[in-house]
């Protein structure tokens, strides 16, 4: 696990996680496009949605351990509604929401966490 990849300040290992897979990626532009929407003033233009999909992997000794360290990441997600999302070694660092929820899949002592970033 790098320390490259951080969740508004914190290490996404501090909960027990790792990246598995990021899509999306590529996609991001250096600026998002202005889309043309019922002629507002500039300061009221909306913006393209950027979206990044993330798989997050966590192996846990315990379901008390991962119970435990799976709270603390959804508290953290909630605890703001935009976080900043650092994964260095893809060359992103911005606020994201996580828009779509949290899909979950439960293995025994282990777990997977599908995201739907959004760049705001």
């Amino acid at each position: 696990m790098s320390a490259a990849e951080k969740i508004g300040g914190v290490e996404l290992s501090t909960y027990g996680l790792r990246l598995a897979r990021m899509d999306g990626n590529f996609d991001l532009p250096a600026f998002k496009q202005v889309l043309d929407e019922h002629g507002f003033e500039s300061n009221l233009l909306v913006l393209d949605e950027k979206n990044i999909k993330i798989r997050l992997i966590g192996i846990y000794s315990s379901r008390e351990e991962m119970g435990t360290a799976l709270n603390n990441f959804f508290t953290k997600i909630e605890s703001a509604l935009k976080l900043e999302w650092i994964f260095l070694n893809h060359e992103i660092q911005a606020d994201f929401v996580v828009k779509n929820g949290i899909q979950s899949n439960i293995y025994s002592t282990a777990a997977e966490l599908i995201l739907t970033l959004t760049m705001t």
